[in-house]
């Protein structure tokens, strides 16, 4: 094993495959050069606002180039990620801020409601606040920003004090990257669990465990390093199969991530048509639900050379017919 922090996988890729696309989103890319860019302005920014070594950030985001920005950002920063699943409740909320200590979160507007609820009850010092449309480029971000204003009316208060636009993270030339001196010992993730049997709990998880997994996934799967790969980001970043397999695992293929932001099996089928994706991450129900689409056949999917499937186990009926289905 390289004996790594995580975020040297994006440095290498920046350095390595500068122009190659890290994140393609609707109308917007990101290469991997800007990726780190960008994380490194986030992390130089977070820094000056009162974040330090070890600090948990709070990341409450659907899958989105901005969660994949400030993932990178938070770890740049020398702070330790905690991801919140965005549909969480209230009582669920309490506990993993609570649990994780967290003081600065980053998340979007669709979840201010929630906040808006219980802000004495989180102590969260620090909010940044950032939509689904700023993850697109003109003009498709401007339609979008309608198209919320319509249906949901919310409103966030924004007052440059304790809830900030998430663009002031990415403001400025100064750049900041961490020292991680020891990665088997350094925490990366606090990773809560499903609390299906209590209370959600982090488990603890060093820059060594994750880059350790990687790349034990990567040396599974040396021959994708064979052909530019393309990754669809539709397992949720916030739980670490997802952060994992359409993350990280990515970045040490030099891989284009397609993120995903809402599951709708039809609107997935057109994404991989067009984007012509190579690699598939996702559970035995999303497979199952594409078999069911009755315009599949539409769909010619052979670009697909590798379906990974976790979470639950995967009935070998369903997947002879999802290979006879989608070639």
């Amino acid at each position: 094993y390289r004996d790594v922090s995580l975020f040297d996988w994006l440095d290498e890729a920046a350095d390595t495959h500068p122009d190659s696309v890290a994140c393609s989103y609707h109308n917007t890319s990101i290469s991997y050069a800007a990726m780190r860019k960008k994380a490194e302005i986030i992390a130089a920014n977070l820094r000056e606002r009162g974040v330090g070594d070890g600090d948990r950030v709070g990341i409450m985001l659907p899958n989105l180039p901005q969660t994949m920005l400030s993932f990178w950002g938070v770890l740049k920063a020398g702070a330790v990620v905690t991801l919140i699943n965005p549909l969480y409740m209230e009582k669920e909320l309490i506990h993993q801020i609570a649990d994780a200590g967290v003081k600065h979160l980053i998340t979007y507007d669709a979840c201010w409601p929630k906040f808006a609820k219980l802000r004495e009850a989180l102590g969260v010092e620090q909010y940044f606040v950032t939509s689904v449309a700023e993850g697109m480029s003109f003009p498709l971000n401007v339609v979008q920003r309608f198209k919320d204003r319509r249906k949901s009316g919310i409103s966030v208060p924004f007052d440059n004090k304790h809830v900030f636009p998430f663009s002031v993270l990415l403001k400025g030339r100064r750049r900041y990257s961490a020292q991680i001196d020891n990665p088997k010992d350094s925490i990366a993730l606090l990773q809560y669990t499903g609390g299906t049997t209590g209370l959600s709990k982090g488990a603890v998880l060093t820059h060594g465990n994750v880059a350790g997994n990687a790349q034990q996934i990567a040396a599974a799967l040396a021959y994708l390093h064979e052909k530019d790969q393309i990754f669809v980001g539709v397992l949720p970043f916030f739980h670490v199969y997802g952060l994992n397999t359409c993350l990280i695992l990515p970045t040490l293929f030099h891989a284009k991530v397609l993120p995903i932001t809402r599951y709708v099996p039809s609107e997935l089928l057109a994404v991989m048509k067009k984007h012509q994706a190579t690699v598939l991450p996702g559970a035995p129900a999303m497979y199952i639900s594409l078999l069911q689409q009755k315009n599949k056949d539409k769909f010619s999917l052979e670009s697909l050379n590798f379906c990974i499937c976790g979470s639950a186990p995967m009935p070998v009926e369903m997947m002879r017919q999802f290979e006879q289905a989608f070639g």
